[in-house]
């Protein structure tokens, strides 16, 4: 059966055109966007532990690593400990974490990370007195054969781990030991897989909402 067709005035018109027009202009609901790498989106980056002196690379740049290159790492300082403090500005959905340890710059003193834990974290004010006990989110260990190439750890091989890296704004990093048991560990970098959603401007939807209530047009 053919549908009746709709017959508009000129005033109709127009105000559908009016609210088309905002509609167009309005943020999308919900918009996801996938990124191969969120490292450009983090926030805030700290190392605790940090042996400013040893490393080739400072604080502010050791995230930014794109290239992974054995000439570019960080050091830790008095023992084998490091932390990660990171803020990525915004809730993303933790895909994954790799791991570059390509090659120890003096094999007897820096060794690859072994045990690294990981945090979900409402603020980054923490130290190492406040992980040491604490349950991580997720416990990983790392194998030199793998680090050299990279070694990716998912957080999406079970539901639970799904679930609880869906949202992730804080995250804290804890490497506690290292494999070949010295002194300090390196590392050549860190990068970061995932999806970052968008968030609606509600205060922009309301506004044109209530403008076009005003007018009639809704």
């Amino acid at each position: 059966m053919a549908q009746p067709k709709l017959n508009f005035t000129a005033e109709e018109k127009e105000q559908i055109k009016i609210l088309k027009k905002k509609l167009e202009d309005m943020p999308e609901a919900g918009v996801i966007k996938k990124t191969k790498s969120i490292n450009e989106c983090i926030k805030t980056f700290q190392i605790l532990n940090l042996e400013s002196s040893e490393s080739t690379i400072t604080n502010d740049q050791f995230p930014k690593i794109q290239n992974m290159n054995q000439g570019l790492f960080i050091v830790s300082d008095a023992d084998e400990e490091l932390i990660f403090l990171i803020d990525f500005g915004q809730e993303i959905d933790l895909e994954s974490i790799t791991f570059h340890a390509i090659q120890s710059a003096k094999e007897d003193e820096y060794s690859a990370p072994k045990d690294i834990n990981l945090f979900i974290v409402d603020s980054l004010n923490k130290n190492f007195d406040d992980v040491k006990n604490a349950k991580p989110d997720k416990k990983l260990i790392g194998k030199k054969k793998k680090l050299i190439n990279g070694q990716t750890f998912s957080m999406k091989k079970k539901a639970k781990s799904t679930v609880k890296f869906s949202k992730v704004q804080k995250l804290l990093i804890y490497i506690s030991s290292n494999i070949d048991d010295t002194e300090q560990t390196y590392l050549n970098g860190i990068e970061f897989k995932g999806l970052i959603k968008d968030v609606t401007d509600m205060d922009k939807w309301e506004a044109a909402a209530a403008e076009a209530k005003k007018r009639g047009e809704m």
